[in-house]
Formats: C-alpha cells, structure tokens, sequence
C-alpha cells in the first residue's frame, strides 16, 4: 500500500484501527453482560426463587435441573450471579445436574444479546441433557434459522427461558409466543419495565419477584 506525505499516517491509521476494535469488543461485552453486573447481585437471588417454585410446579421437588448461562469464563461477577442463581434454585429444593456455558460470540450471533440463544445449542443440550427434569436458560430463548433449525418435535425436557433484556412486544414478544405455543419454549420469565430488585430487608423474594418479572405461558393455557 502506498501513502503520501508525512510517514507517520500509517501509524496512525494502525492505531484508528486498534481503538475501533477495542471499542466494539467493550461495546459487545457490555451489552452481553448478565443484569446486575454492576454490582447489584440480587436480582439472580429474586430470579432464582421465583423460577425454582415455578420449575417445582412443572417438575417435582428434588427435580435435577440444567442451567444453562452466557459466557462467564473469567468474569468473575457473571459467574458470581450464575453461582448465586443456582443456589436460589438449590433453595426451592431443585438438585443442579450440570451448569452449561454458551460462548458470548456465540450468543452475539444470534442478534439479540440476552435475549436469545442460538437454536443448535438449544438442540445440542436438550439431546445431552434427556433425562433433566427441565432446562433453565439464563441466557434467553432459542433463535432458530437456516443453519440453526428447530428439532422436528417439542422436547419432552421442560425448557424455561429466562430474558433479561427487555423485549420489543411486536416482534420479539410474537416471536417468544410462537416457541410458547410450539412447546419448544414451555415457559417464559421477562421483565416488568426497566426497573430490577434491589436488597431490601424485610421483603420476601417471591413478592420482589413478581414485581419486577412476569411468567409467560402459551396463550390460552
């Protein structure tokens, strides 16, 4: 490549371009980073009880469940609310067979981070995980495509998606409903506006819950 005047504009077209990187990379971590991750933990207690009762109504007590979470290795503060979620499912008597980790490029890929997962990770860990009471994604619903199909029939493993980015109704709202009424999603957890729990004594972890999350189900059922 040839450049004319000064013999500095490559360095600085090298250095543009390093900090268009390193600014796209931060932009997509942050946008891929769990709720809470700004030091407000407690939403992954309130999400963990109210989805465990839930998980227990569909399931049975004692039930082994799956979680399934975005990214996390080496962010100490994802896998800290992954940690903390799971033992608020451990609390409404809910066994964790095996905790699962989808890579974020992954999830970015599939055009709504945490909203949705690629749908050949949700294919691949229903097949691995056949004999769980029921998967619990952390890191939203499945994104079928062309190269991500849907399996030829609804699991028979209860599948619950839990969103923790706030969802466009027209589209995103009628895509989730469509899962809901194929039972490839057999329930849903979204949030209530913008606003996320934060510690307070005295307030018991279901009311918090159902405050600022609501469950969806099929329509009509």
């Amino acid at each position: 490549m040839k450049f004319s005047g000064n013999g500095k504009q490559p360095l600085i077209l090298v250095a543009a371009l390093v900090v268009i990187i390193l600014g796209g990379g931060w932009s997509m971590w942050r946008t891929l980073r769990p709720e809470g991750a700004e030091g407000n933990q407690y939403p992954y207690r309130v999400l963990g009880a109210g989805v465990g009762e839930e998980t227990v109504k569909l399931t049975r007590p004692s039930a082994p469940v799956v979680v399934i979470v975005a990214g996390g290795a080496g962010d100490p503060t994802a896998e800290k609310n992954a940690q903390l979620f799971s033992e608020a499912l451990a609390k409404q008597g809910l066994k964790i067979l095996a905790t699962e980790t989808i890579p974020l490029p992954d999830i970015a890929m599939a055009g709504s981070p945490g909203k949705k997962i690629p749908g050949h990770h949700y294919t691949r860990l229903i097949d691995k995980h056949a004999g769980a009471a029921a998967v619990i994604s952390l890191a939203g619903y499945p994104a079928f495509s062309e190269t991500s199909p849907a399996p030829d029939e609804a699991p028979k493993v209860p599948f619950i998606a839990v969103v923790l980015g706030g969802l466009d109704p027209e589209r995103e709202g009628a895509e989730l409903q469509k899962l809901l009424k194929a039972g490839m999603v057999r329930l849903a957890v979204t949030r209530r506006g913008d606003s996320v729990p934060t510690s307070s004594k005295g307030s018991a972890l279901r009311a918090e819950f159902d405050q600022h999350y609501q469950l969806l189900t099929a329509a009509g059922k």
